[in-house]
């Protein structure tokens, strides 16, 4: 008796599936969809940067070949730039950074690159260092047209306390600078006005590379809890934009400094929702005058805090050299 087996055909390997629609749904889950890395020379931009207004510091900074003592108290011109190719300061600076005393950092914002006029000064912001630990500079801003009588000025710059004097005009705006760690140079402040976070910080390499810039310092406002970021205002040091008769080594120099006004001035218009709105134009000049303020003036104490840096530095090499 002859067995036979009997054998099924095994199944072409070519052959479709019984159910297409579910094989390809099945193998585009399989299939990786997320874009490689990027190189770690590549300059990913967080957010799109576009300045409105373009603003020169001019001041010289401090070199390294230089004795360890404070900066002669030279008045700081600030002008406002027509265009942003702009390399000739011809007009009047709109504002004066003056330091009264060599041996103290307070100084004020004026109006008037001159000196002031029957005893009172066109004030528009001041920074007051203090004296001792936990006690970050003060910073207080005032409208435009703030006239401070010369002795009530003097008691507000070097006051150990943060009240003002009765004499003094109430201010707009009044916040501190604090200091974001021992190892890092970035500052915060908060304004009460514009209920707003902001940090200045130094900008990675591949954020320098982008800008061409050998120094970029990045003011940013923060916020939400997962912190996101704005770029607020840029200020660039380069060939082209540092002040001229300083270096690349120079700390505390003058440069370009870059601001988009539009987010400034969204949350100023917030602030001044419930106050008169007779002077619409009048209230838009006020808040874009006053964020130029901000920006400005917490822009020096970032040059401030460089010339300490330097100081400092210069002070442990004469100490290490004398040992």
């Amino acid at each position: 008796m002859t067995l036979t087996r009997k054998t099924t055909p095994s199944p072409s390997y070519t052959s479709l599936p019984q159910n297409p629609g579910k094989e390809s749904v099945e193998l585009s889950h399989l299939d990786s969809t997320t874009s490689s890395p990027p190189a770690y020379d590549q300059v990913v931009p967080s957010t799109t940067f576009n300045p409105t207004t373009h603003i020169q510091i001019e001041t010289q900074g401090k070199s390294w070949l230089s004795l360890p003592l404070p900066p002669r108290p030279v008045p700081i011109p600030v002008f406002t730039l027509n265009h942003p190719d702009e390399s000739t300061f011809t007009n009047n600076p709109s504002f004066t950074c003056y330091r009264p005393e060599r041996s103290s950092g307070s100084c004020y914002l004026s109006t008037n690159p001159a000196a002031s006029v029957d005893q009172q000064v066109p004030v528009t912001s001041t920074t007051t260092y203090r004296f001792g630990p936990n006690r970050p500079p003060l910073i207080r801003m005032f409208p435009s047209g703030t006239a401070i009588p010369q002795p009530a000025l003097q008691n507000l710059l070097y006051s150990q306390d943060n009240e003002a004097s009765t004499t003094v005009p109430t201010a707009w705006d009044a916040f501190t600078i604090d200091s974001l760690g021992i190892f890092t140079r970035s500052i915060e402040f908060t304004s009460p006005r514009l209920k707003a976070k902001f940090q200045w910080r130094y900008a990675s390499r591949g954020e320098r590379k982008a800008s061409g810039a050998d120094s970029l310092l990045v003011l940013e406002r923060v916020c939400g809890g997962e912190e996101v970021r704005t770029v607020v205002a840029n200020f660039i040091r380069n060939d082209k934009h540092r002040t001229s008769g300083s270096s690349a080594s120079s700390a505390g120099n003058g440069g370009r400094l870059m601001v988009d006004l539009r987010e400034l001035l969204s949350l100023a218009s917030k602030d001044g929702e419930d106050g008169a709105r007779g002077n619409e134009k009048g209230a838009v000049d006020e808040a874009n005058h006053l964020a130029l303020v901000m920006v400005v003036t917490t822009c020096l104490v970032m040059l401030k805090r460089e010339v300490d840096r330097r100081r400092a530095q210069q002070i442990a090499i004469m100490a290490g050299a004398g040992t």
